[in-house]
């Protein structure tokens, strides 16, 4: 199997994960649960859930009590995609090749399935807490929802998008700021990688080393997150550009489990 089969393998298993947490669309809400739906089953390269549990088996994890985050990774990667889209925001009327959740639902129907969205990752990752079987399992669960709420909210992607709004109104950027944004604005791709790496031990039997840690922050390190994000600011950001197939590489590398330490030392 090459890698692009194994890739296209792990996004069927990854969306009958998240078709198994999604709202049924009924009672009187059930306008909003339908924009959910549609905007978490738009499509899309799932890399944040396929990442999460590869690094929690290739970190000594076993059982499904990570699936209930990898769904909850997605519902609030995809509340921010909603909510980007708005007219207030970016005003995008396409993503992903079909019309964007306001352009079907209207304005106030798709904050509101941004918000949906927002809460239900927190209603679906709690019921972890039901499949741990000990006291640390329990600790460990209640450590992960810590860091997923604390890093979806002003301390994490809302204060990222909040200095890349106020960024558009100033004539220069300083890499500080850039920066920043690149690190919390789109909540997976920077700093987070780190927190996902955790969060994943957290689960696993391994001890959350630095040199783990660093590893982790290096699959989710700026040159992904600052060529899809933050070309305004840059300009084609060429400087970056070489380093996006080690995306895809190390992606290969964890998924097949080879040596992790050559995808370390191969990176540019």
């Amino acid at each position: 199997m090459n890698f692009k089969e194994a890739l296209e393998k792990k996004v069927v298993h990854v969306e009958e994960i998240l078709g198994s947490f999604l709202p049924k669309e009924e009672g009187f809400q059930k306008v909003v649960l339908e924009a959910m739906n549609y905007s978490i089953m738009a499509g899309g390269k799932r890399l944040r859930p396929i990442m999460m549990e590869e690094s929690y088996h290739l970190l000594g994890g076993r059982g499904k009590i990570v699936e209930p985050f990898m769904a909850a990774l997605e519902m609030i990667h995809n509340y921010s995609l909603v909510h980007d889209d708005l007219p207030a925001m970016d005003n995008d009327e396409y993503r992903r090749g079909r019309k964007t959740t306001w352009k079907v639902y209207g304005d106030g129907m798709a904050i509101l399935a941004g918000d949906g969205l927002l809460n239900y990752a927190y209603e679906t990752a709690v019921t972890a807490f039901s499949m741990t079987e000990d006291r640390e399992e329990l600790k460990r669960v209640a450590r992960a929802l810590e860091v997923l709420t604390r890093k979806a909210g002003v301390y994490g992607m809302i204060g990222g998008q909040t200095a890349d709004i106020e960024a558009e109104s100033k004539e220069q950027i300083t890499e500080e700021l850039l920066l920043f944004i690149d690190e919390n604005k789109t909540y997976t791709d920077g700093n987070y990688g780190t927190e996902e790496a955790v969060r994943s031990i957290m689960f696993s039997n391994l001890s959350a080393t630095d040199g783990v840690r660093n590893y982790m922050q290096d699959i989710y390190s700026s040159p992904y997150n600052l060529n899809n994000d933050n070309n305004e600011y840059y300009g084609t950001l060429a400087d970056y550009a070489s380093n996006v197939p080690n995306i895809s590489m190390v992606l290969y590398h964890v998924a097949t489990k080879v040596d992790m330490q050559w995808t370390v030392d191969e990176k540019v």
